[in-house]
């Protein structure tokens, strides 16, 4: 039995799949993160496993990562030597590490600055529970004298 290779998809149905826009799709084939194939009318399409490609593409970037790092690492996961083992030349290897330190220490300083924003923005939603509860009780007050 003939194995047949799952369907090919569009630019459109790539969009729609994931939400990004066909520029962005074009933005990331120039940068190496996505490769499309061509058709004989020119067509960009692109196989199916592009979309998990695209989500851990995103999933990066919401980290922090940036693109050139997330370039590397796509790379290197895509990189399979003769035995089948994952080998990159040992530079190679030490710059994406480098990188990839560097973009942990800026994910850290973002969630180091995101808790102290969390902090404040958790005594702030303390002050407006208290503001609540004495406008609320003041409200209920001149009710009950207005009915009387």
């Amino acid at each position: 039995m003939p194995v047949v290779p799952p369907p090919l998809l569009t630019v459109a149905k790539l969009s729609r799949l994931t939400g990004l826009t066909g520029r962005t799709l074009r933005y990331y084939e120039e940068l190496g993160l996505l490769t499309a194939l061509r058709s004989a009318g020119g067509h960009r399409l692109f196989t199916p496993d592009a979309v998990e490609t695209l989500s851990r593409i995103r999933s990066m970037q919401a980290l922090g990562f940036s693109l050139a790092t997330i370039r590397k690492v796509l790379r290197y996961r895509a990189y399979v030597d003769d035995q089948g083992r994952r080998h990159l030349a040992l530079a190679d290897l030490r710059s994406l590490a480098r990188e990839a330190r560097a973009d942990l220490e800026r994910v850290r300083a973002r969630i180091r600055h995101l808790q102290r924003e969390l902090t404040r923005a958790g005594r702030s939603a303390a002050q407006l529970a208290h503001d609540c509860a004495y406008i609320e009780a003041r409200l209920r007050e001149r009710e009950k004298h207005a009915t009387t």
